[in-house]
């Protein structure tokens, strides 16, 4: 009953919270992919899917900064 006030809060905190928890298991997985793309013998495809993958990064990056925001609220 104290914390009512900030039950939202407290949501969206721990919402936030389990994102960023999320965020590395993401990161590792996509730079591991990324990092077999980089065998592929044609060079076109590796920088096509390089720039799918730098694109992904940016998400997840884009991901953190606002699960950082929204943690410190």
């Amino acid at each position: 009953m104290l914390n009512k006030p900030e039950a939202g809060l407290i949501t969206l905190g721990t919402l936030g919270a389990f994102a960023m928890g999320l965020a590395s298991p993401f990161c590792a997985v996509l730079y591991g992919t990324y990092i077999s793309v980089l065998a592929l013998p044609d060079d076109e495809e590796v920088i096509s899917s390089a720039n799918w993958y730098s694109l992904g990064f940016l998400g997840i990056a884009l991901l953190v900064f606002i699960c950082v925001f929204i943690e410190e609220m």
